[in-house]
C-alpha cells in the first residue's frame, strides 16, 4: 500500500486524491497527513539508497548515459534529465544502478560530480575494466580521470543509429540487418558482411566516418 501511494504521488496524484482512490478501489482510506508521512518515509529510503556504501563489490563493466524521468516538483509533474551509471557485478552478474543525478548529460561537471560521489561511497575504481557510453564530447576524458584502467566501448545503440542515418532510406533495412550481424555474430570473421554486397562495401566507410 505504501509503495502504491508513493508511486501515485510521484506520478502526479495529490495527497487529497490518493485517499479517495484507495478507498474506492482498495477499501482502505488514509487521510492526507498519512499520505504525506508515507511519501516522506519513501523519500528517506531514497536518500539512504543514493548514499549506500559501494565498498566490497567489484564492478567490471559500467554503462554511462543520460535519461529522462517524470518527476513531481511541488504541483507539477514533468520529464527531467538525469545522468545514470549502471554496472554489472563481477560476483552476482546482475545489473545494479550505482548512481543517479539530476541534470543534463551535456554538463561534464555533473558527470565529474557523479563519479566523485561513487568514489566517496567506496566504489573500487580500479576494478572497472570496460566502460560503455556514447560519443559525448569530453565525457571519455572525464571518465578516464576517475577510471584509469577501463577500456572504452561505444554504446551499441548510438554506434548503429548514427551510421544508419547516413544511408539512403531504401537501403536502411538491409544495412541495419548487416550491422546487427556484425554486432551479434559469434566470431569477428562471421560478422563481416560480404565484400561484394552494396551494404558490405559501404559499411566500413559509414561506421568509420562517425
Amino acid at each position: 500500500m505504501e509503495a502504491f501511494i508513493s508511486e501515485g504521488f510521484l506520478e502526479g496524484l495529490s495527497a487529497r486524491d490518493l485517499p479517495r482512490i484507495t478507498e474506492k478501489h482498495l477499501g482502505t482510506r488514509d487521510d492526507s497527513k498519512q499520505v504525506s508521512r508515507i511519501v516522506e518515509r519513501a523519500s528517506m529510503e531514497l536518500d539512504a539508497w543514493q548514499n549506500r556504501p559501494l565498498a566490497g563489490n567489484a564492478y567490471q563493466l559500467l554503462f554511462v548515459d543520460g535519461t529522462h524521468v517524470r518527476i513531481r516538483i511541488k504541483q507539477w509533474v514533468e520529464p527531467l534529465a538525469f545522468c545514470v551509471v549502471l554496472a554489472i557485478s563481477a560476483q552476482a552478474h546482475v545489473i545494479d544502478v550505482l548512481g543517479v543525478m539530476m541534470g543534463d548529460r551535456e554538463q561534464l561537471e555533473l558527470w565529474a560530480q557523479l563519479f566523485h560521489d561513487l568514489a566517496r561511497r567506496g566504489l573500487d575504481m580500479n576494478a572497472v575494466e570496460l566502460r560503455v557510453m556514447d560519443g559525448l564530447p569530453g565525457l571519455e576524458t572525464c571518465f578516464t580521470q576517475h577510471f584509469s584502467r577501463a577500456q572504452p566501448q561505444r554504446c551499441q545503440k548510438h554506434a548503429s543509429a548514427n551510421p544508419v542515418r547516413r544511408v539512403q532510406k531504401a537501403d536502411r533495412e538491409s544495412f541495419s540487418q548487416a550491422l546487427n550481424k556484425v554486432f551479434y555474430d559469434t566470431t569477428e570473421a562471421k560478422g563481416v558482411p560480404h565484400a561484394q554486397s552494396p551494404v558490405g562495401t559501404h559499411l566500413p566507410r559509414c561506421c568509420g566516418g562517425d
